[in-house]
């Protein structure tokens, strides 16, 4: 498949959409049609950025997977380039001062329920 023998590629398993409570933009809202732009311009940032794969790793929730995934099935809008895998954050209580986050990273071929028994456990 390869040409050369091991390559390094990069990736940023830790990245948030506009789903995320540390989203720092313009978040995801009542608009069904804002938030497709807002998706739009998620992919095409992702697709311009260097790595090749991300994980979205938002706080307690999958719907920046879900609505990405959803802009994808549409056809509509820039299509993605790169490889997006779905994850969650989690803040966990721990006897420290500090935070203690779980990240927990799924495959990109886990179905929506799966997705959502995990969420819901």
């Amino acid at each position: 498949m390869f040409s050369r023998g091991s390559l390094w590629r990069e990736w940023d398993l830790h990245i948030h959409s506009p789903a995320s409570f540390h989203w720092e933009g313009e978040r995801f809202g009542t608009d069904p049609t804002r938030n497709k732009v807002l998706v739009d311009e998620m992919i095409v940032a992702l697709n311009d950025a260097p790595p090749i794969a991300f994980g979205l790793m938002d706080y307690w929730t999958f719907d920046g997977w879900f609505a990405l995934k959803q802009r994808q099935a549409e056809g509509e809008g820039p299509a993605l380039q790169k490889t997006v895998f779905p994850g969650i954050e989690l803040r966990l209580m721990a006897p420290m001062d500090g935070r203690l986050n779980a990240h927990v990273l799924f495959s990109n071929d886990i179905s929506d329920q799966h997705l959502r028994i995990f969420f819901h456990a």
